[in-house]
């Protein structure tokens, strides 16, 4: 299974070197990672439950457009391996980006925590009000849809190539 290298699954996925075993654990993996999640997220800090609702509604059509997107990307080029595309590209783009989130929050913090002393408060209620939150949100999905489906367009254009000339 790989974790980090999205190169090097992408190439797998092209040369179809991914078993349905190791799709499997992917799915198993992801699974587990959004029960974790879900079970340990503290509920939403919005203040406004209008803003809360956005942000639903929102994240379903962030969701709902880039899983369709992802879809055709795979109807349009092999039509194959749909769910295993789908669950390890999606899986190892969101370790990545979750790491490099914390990357961020952690770097950002030690900066408020040693430099910014006066100015921490001021950037602390700037980030962790409700738009700011909202804002996190919709571009973390739109990045997170953005490299998958990139990743499918690159798997599909490779995977036909590869089909054409062992045929």
């Amino acid at each position: 299974m790989i974790w980090f290298d999205i190169k090097n699954l992408e190439e797998k996925l092209i040369k179809n070197e991914i078993s349905e075993r190791t799709g499997y654990h992917y799915l198993l993996a992801f699974l587990i990672i959004i029960t974790l999640a879900i079970s340990g997220k503290e509920p939403a800090d919005f203040t406004s439950q209008i803003l809360r609702f956005l942000d639903i509604i929102i994240g379903l059509i962030i969701t709902i457009w880039g899983t369709g997107k992802l879809f055709e990307i795979n109807n349009k080029g092999n039509n194959r391996d749909f769910l295993k595309r789908y669950f390890s590209l999606c899986f190892v783009h969101t370790l990545r980006i979750v790491i490099v989130a914390f990357l961020i929050t952690l770097l950002y913090n030690l900066v408020a925590e040693f430099i910014l002393v006066d100015n921490s408060k001021y950037l602390d209620n700037l980030l962790k009000n409700d738009i700011s939150e909202l804002v996190f949100n919709i571009l973390f999905q739109i990045v997170f849809y953005f490299l998958v489906i990139r990743s499918f367009k690159k798997v599909n254009r490779f995977s036909e190539n590869t089909e054409a000339i062992s045929a």
